[in-house]
């Protein structure tokens, strides 16, 4: 078995420094042992690497799970619109929507369910678990091209 380069030179400088060799166990003392111990700890870090990946849901699952468990918090309270999954939005800054009556009872952080197919939004505050508004939407006219 052919040794790298890199190791050769790695175990010529330990040998040249006695007191790295004194710590180490006579089996560590070994050039195979060291190629051994650099490939282990070279698999174990991009093993740690590659799993991790693998167990971090990504962005689009996490909205996925974030409108189910909205929805079935809502549904709890009033029957939601079926075979339609809602477009969720934040209500960020209440006082710039004010103007409009559906939110007036809007606070930081409420979540609003558009169901398009049934033209329905519902003003939901997560915090004190209540749905604060229900409208129909009214569908925008078509203007007609010339």
């Amino acid at each position: 078995m052919d040794i790298p380069e890199f190791i050769k030179k790695y175990v010529d400088y330990a040998k040249n420094t006695p007191r790295l060799l004194e710590r180490l166990p006579e089996a560590y003392r070994k050039p195979r042992n060291i190629t051994l111990a650099v490939a282990g700890v070279i698999a174990v870090t991009f093993g740690g690497t590659y799993i991790s990946r693998l167990s971090t849901p990504s962005a689009q699952e996490l909205a996925q799970k974030e409108v189910s468990s909205l929805v079935t918090e809502v549904s709890k309270l009033v029957v939601l619109p079926d075979g339609e999954e809602p477009v969720i939005a934040t209500v960020n800054d209440p006082e710039k929507l004010r103007d409009q009556a559906f939110f007036a009872k809007a606070q930081k952080g409420d979540k609003v369910l558009i169901y398009n197919g049934a033209r329905k939004a519902i003003l939901y505050s997560a915090s004190l678990k209540r749905v604060l508004d229900i409208v129909q939407m009214n569908a925008p006219t078509p203007t007609p091209v010339p």
